[in-house]
């Protein structure tokens, strides 16, 4: 009964972490969709960031932002349920060894990695770690989930398309993780590490970006405005 009752406890406490988190992820991805709309707008409420002073360092990151919401989007059609957030996290692995693994270190790793004979879909058991790999066919890397194209793309993609889109696919993505029938010690887990990669390479980072941006722009009117009042001194 003790043991039970524990279970229940450790239940609604994962329920009400899972829900604080998910709630403050809708948030913060509704905040960077709207500085995406295409009009400028203050980030919080302190500096007018105009498109111009989007930085390279953030558009530099637009193709492999653009292949995180191409490789999502499917992933609407699974249920609800350990198989879908199985699936995010088999995806944010291939992520990761794609586009963020050094090369040297990916080559490594594929090497010491089991070869399969055919490509195959993990089953999920209820009751068992969600698990993430990255497999192989022969000498290749074979992606579960990522979708990338070997040819690079021939149209220049619009950063700020690219990235209100991707807020939008995040968005239903946490809403959808609001309906698990429940929030069992595996699927709470796989939740959480999920939520680390997406906030490590996207919305974390781009936040961070926008906050040095709007932190130089008030420098800069801070020392325009003390260049102003020096000068406006001299002349009293």
């Amino acid at each position: 009964m003790d043991s039970m009752l524990t279970k229940m406890e450790e239940e609604k406490e994962r329920k009400k972490n899972m829900a604080y988190l998910l709630d403050k992820r809708k948030f913060n991805i509704a905040y960077l969709k709207r500085m995406h709309e295409g009009r400028n707008i203050h980030w919080m409420n302190v500096a007018l960031i105009s498109r111009p002073e989007f930085s390279d360092d953030i558009q530099k990151r637009t193709t492999m932002w653009f292949y995180l919401g191409l490789s999502i989007a499917p992933l609407a059609v699974i249920e609800s349920g350990p198989s879908y957030v199985r699936s995010l996290l088999q995806l944010t692995e291939e992520f990761e060894y794609h586009f963020v693994l050094h090369p040297a270190v990916a080559g490594v790793k594929l090497l010491l990695l089991n070869s399969k004979q055919t490509a195959t879909h993990t089953t999920v058991n209820e009751g068992e770690a969600l698990k993430a790999k990255i497999n192989k066919v022969g000498n290749s890397v074979l992606y579960e989930y990522l979708k990338v194209y070997n040819n690079p793309i021939a149209a220049e993609m619009d950063y700020f398309q690219v990235v209100f889109a991707l807020c939008e696919v995040l968005r239903q993505v946490y809403v959808k993780l609001e309906h698990q029938s429940s929030y069992t010690k595996f699927v709470y887990e796989a939740i959480t590490k999920i939520d680390s990669r997406l906030k490590a390479h996207f919305f974390g980072f781009l936040s961070n970006e926008l906050a040095k941006i709007a932190t130089k722009i008030v420098k800069d009117q801070v020392g325009d405005l003390d260049t102003l009042f020096a000068v406006a001194t001299k002349k009293a």
